[in-house]
């Protein structure tokens, strides 16, 4: 028994139009079938691994920035010399 070929629903987006994307599915989700690129879940799951690894980049940048300004702020008084001497001893 052959096994039921079905055509991805996703739409592909070209320059000019769009079209319906050539892949043969694997997934069905509501009746519809698609392929892992076009797949509702997949594409959930891919958001959210990129949100993920924005969050903890922007949380990361927040802390060198607060960092930053503080160091700043403790300098701002300070010759060169006096800074050059203090990191000599560390």
């Amino acid at each position: 028994m052959k096994k039921e070929q079905h055509q991805c629903e996703g739409k592909v987006f070209g320059d000019y139009y769009s079209h319906r994307c050539r892949n043969n599915a694997s997934y069905e989700r509501d009746d519809k079938w698609y392929c892992k690129r076009h797949d509702p879940v997949s594409i959930k799951e891919k958001e959210a691994k990129s949100e993920a690894k924005y969050n903890k980049w922007l949380k990361e940048d927040r802390e060198r920035t607060r960092r930053r300004t503080a160091e700043i702020a403790y300098c701002k008084d300070l010759t060169t010399e006096e800074l050059e001497s203090k990191s000599n001893k560390i």
